[in-house]
């Protein structure tokens, strides 16, 4: 009931501040559907003519509209774990604007190319809703698989919807708009489930491969390791391509709405967020759209993808399908200091698809962390933040720690938010169902997930990815987890749930994550492992309904129910169990087994 009031209080003001803004129709400014002319400049005029108004609304026409890689606008954008091309592609750009709403009236906006469809810089009170994304040429090929023989296999797709070239040397090429690109992977789905096809995984590497078509749209595939064949009638995604851009870039900015909005396609992850303040993502979906005859393909990399947000995240009835990549991944990142001055740093970003970000402002609390253990060492709060170049900037701090030294590494503790995910299904796709790093609030329930890896992983590594930070209050609850989680070996995918922080040391009196409650979910479970969990100090596996699934046959090497390592304080079950479930053993590594409390 309270949740029903404030729905309706929160759509009553929401009309209040539609009435009072300016009501902007596009048509007016050029932006018309299904002429099939290219709208990227008028669209730029619109938004040049309304920057200056205090609030505004603007209104499309429902229909198609196209935009071409030709008229973007160029601005250079570092974007969190995406290929550092720069300058961008921008077909949209909503940049230094306030109080903003833009009713797409469920048109479709299709891109041709390579293009970030929609950026949302410096912008606050921004709604979005009733849009859907996608791209003429994705950046990705569904190809059904019609023979097997002992040394290759053959393909078929359509040449229309996904253009292609093999050259003399037999390699095989891909064109989004004007741009060749390469396949460097494939991923198998099965044609019956629809699923990734199980045990597969990331088996399906394919730089260099040689192809010979045998007619337009039919390619032999001589692919060398035979026991790595896809299966006849299955169906294959082919990646090509860098993931250049975001479907919608949201960046420094506050108070975001992305309502009812499908994404189809993307040239890298379908909505990534950085360094932005409350936002919601509410009954949004990415999934192939069926209805141009796509089956398996919709983002070239992760769904959401929210790094160095704070404020409040909540992601409502929203779902995924088909990705190449994680559906959900909420996290910071770790920046390694090179150098010790006076009373500043100098720090550098580890990973490629992190350079050049803004990583910190004034008044930013920052922790000093040892890589090897993951321990805090000091805290400090930013006075001064110069960039130097793309990689490495100074940070003029004050306390100035004394215990700080060079190969430490830094974490942004301002940008932790609390995040909310409910009534969301996570379907089948390449990877994981839901990342989750923030020391905020977190509350996941009432999902459906279905995952080809760990359906939930709560990382953080200061060692590969460098994706900060430790979780400090997370419930998991009322879920479901279906016979489909953790039926492919990714990586971190050590059970249905899992706990895997990169820790060299872990050290089992200072835990890296804590407070964990996972309870009153219902499992099927194919296999052994349902749980791992690495350096938690506080964890709770209980009130849990575990149904054996006989939908696969087990395949994990993990063949335990529960694995605990440098761990405290640790309660597993009551739990509830129907059928016979292969994952009954619970092991403890580098842990006093007075730690373990099991009911």
């Amino acid at each position: 009931m309270k949740r029903t009031i404030f729905l309706l209080v929160s759509l009553f003001c929401l009309l209040i501040t539609v009435q009072a803004q300016d009501v902007v129709y596009a048509g007016l400014y050029g932006v018309i559907p299904d002429t099939g002319n290219d709208m990227t400049l008028p669209f730029q005029n619109l938004l040049q003519a309304v920057q200056s108004k205090e609030s505004v609304t603007i209104i499309l026409s429902a229909g198609r509209y196209d935009f071409y890689e030709e008229n973007a606008i160029h601005k250079e954008y570092y974007e969190s774990n995406t290929t550092n091309r720069n300058p961008k592609n921008l077909a949209i750009l909503f940049e230094d604007m306030h109080n903003v709403v833009v009713d797409g009236n469920f048109s479709t906006l299709m891109f041709h190319g390579k293009m970030q469809p929609i950026t949302v810089d410096r912008c606050t009170n921004f709604f979005l809703r009733n849009i859907m994304i996608d791209f003429a040429t994705p950046t990705s090929v569904e190809a059904g698989v019609v023979h097997v023989d002992s040394s290759y296999f053959e393909i078929a797709f359509d040449p229309q919807l996904f253009p292609y070239e093999v050259d003399a040397q037999q390699r095989l090429h891909f064109f989004i708009g004007k741009n060749r690109t390469s396949p460097f992977t494939y991923v198998e789905f099965n044609h019956l489930s629809r699923m990734v096809e199980p045990y597969t995984g990331d088996r399906g590497w394919w730089e260099g491969i040689p192809v010979e078509e045998v007619e337009k749209g039919r390619l032999r595939v001589f692919y060398p390791n035979q026991s790595h064949f896809p299966k006849l009638h299955n169906w294959i995604v082919i990646r090509h391509g860098e993931r250049n851009h975001a479907g919608i870039f949201i960046h420094n900015s506050a108070d975001v709405l992305v309502q009812n909005v499908n994404i189809y396609q993307t040239d890298g992850l379908a909505i990534l967020a950085q360094y932005t303040h409350n936002l919601n993502l509410f009954s949004c979906s990415v999934v192939p759209n069926y209805l141009i005859g796509r089956k398996y393909i919709s983002s070239h990399d992760d769904g959401f993808h929210l790094m160095g947000c704070s404020g409040q995240i909540r992601i409502e009835n929203c779902e995924w399908y088909g990705l190449m990549d994680d559906a959900i991944n909420i996290h910071g990142t770790y920046v390694k200091v090179i150098k010790r001055k006076k009373n500043s740093v100098i720090a550098q970003f580890m990973h490629p698809e992190t350079t050049g970000l803004e990583w910190g402002r004034i008044g930013d609390k920052v922790y000093f962390v040892d890589p090897k253990t993951m321990r805090t060492i000091d805290s400090s709060t930013i006075l001064e933040y110069n960039q130097l170049n793309r990689d490495q900037f100074e940070l003029v701090l004050t306390p100035f720690s004394k215990k700080v030294k060079s190969n430490v590494v830094l974490e942004n503790v301002t940008c932790n938010p609390n995040v909310k995910i409910s009534n969301c299904r996570f379907r089948s796709g390449r990877a994981r169902g839901l990342l989750i790093s923030t020391r905020g609030t977190v509350r996941i329930q009432d999902n459906v997930f279905e995952s080809a890896g760990s359906a939930i992983l709560i990382a953080g590594d200061a060692r590969e990815w460098y994706e900060s930070g430790p979780v400090r209050d997370v419930t998991i609850r009322k879920n479901i987890f279906r016979y489909s989680c953790n039926s492919s070996p990714y990586q971190f995918s050590e059970a249905v749930i899992s706990i895997y922080p990169n820790i060299a040391k872990p050290d089992p009196d200072h835990p890296y994550h804590a407070n964990i409650r996972i309870e009153d979910n219902s499992f099927f479970l194919f296999d052994y492992p349902i749980l791992y969990a690495k350096s938690v100090d506080g964890l709770t596996f209980k009130n849990n309904l575990l149904y054996r699934s006989k939908g696969l046959e087990p395949f994990h090497p993990n063949q335990f129910g529960y694995k605990l390592i440098a761990s405290k304080k640790v309660t597993i079950g009551p739990n509830k169990s129907e059928g016979e479930i292969l994952g009954k053993s619970i092991i403890l590594e580098q842990m006093n087994a007075k730690e373990l409390h099991k009911e």
